[in-house]
């Protein structure tokens, strides 16, 4: 059985909540300065770990869990308990100072949540980039997605099939074998350096052999994903 899901939001899709996870709120050792070029060094309290990655912004708390002023901007992560920062712009406070105040008042700190501008590209765009780096695309079937033949094949079975809907308005009837052969033969007229190879037929037989077929499992999977895709593309979340 084979399905796919894409999504495309737009070249300028606004996400209030990128990765729809709560932050942690991470117990703070200490801070100390790093370097001269005002970078910060963040410790954990030992046993704890961090959930940020470079770029995330951070806020530091008071033991009151009210967040201190002043937000940072991760630099590097150097380990899941420690990672260096740097002050967002602010000229009421210096980087010594702001070490200072932290490791007298913070006890902890948590990754603030900012809204981030995403660029989704066409599937016809994202099929040819796909030609050139096979990671490209995630396949859900790990033991055969390192297979970049198989990969490839299936993708373009399915703009085979993506563009026989498109003339005909219906999917295509695999009793019918005439229906069957064009759609083998789309694929092996693709501009693709993998198609003279034996196994490339092979994946796209195996996919017109049950391209028309109704797994109602399969289906309701599917459905699921494009009911959530919609969600946040109408939510921003």
């Amino acid at each position: 059985v084979y399905g796919r899901t894409f999504c495309d939001f737009g070249p300028s899709f606004e996400s209030f909540d990128a990765d729809g996870e709560t932050p942690l709120v991470v117990p703070l050792d200490h801070v100390e300065t790093a370097n001269d070029d005002g970078d910060i060094l963040v410790h954990c309290i030992e046993g704890e770990k961090h959930d940020v990655s470079k770029g995330d912004k951070i806020q530091f708390q008071l033991s009151t869990g009210e967040a201190m002023p002043h937000t940072y901007t991760v630099q590097q992560v150097q380990t899941p308990q420690r990672f260096t920062i740097r002050l967002d712009g602010s000229d009421d406070i210096t980087d010594g100072a702001a070490v200072d105040t932290v490791n007298s008042e913070a006890t902890s700190f948590s990754r603030i949540k900012v809204p981030q501008r995403i660029h989704f590209v066409p599937i016809d765009v994202a099929m040819k980039q796909s030609k050139e780096d096979d990671s490209f695309f995630s396949a859900c079937d790990l033991d055969k997605s390192w297979d970049p033949i198989r990969k490839r094949a299936i993708l373009c079975s399915f703009e085979a099939v993506e563009i026989f809907i498109n003339k005909h308005s219906r999917i295509p009837n695999r009793n019918d074998a005439n229906e069957m052969e064009k759609i083998s033969q789309t694929c092996m007229a693709a501009k693709d350096d993998l198609v003279g190879d034996p196994q490339w037929r092979e994946h796209v037989l195996s996919f017109t052999s049950a391209c028309a077929g109704k797994f109602t499992p399969i289906q309701a999977l599917f459905g699921a994903i494009g009911a959530q895709e919609a969600l946040k593309a109408a939510s921003g979340l």
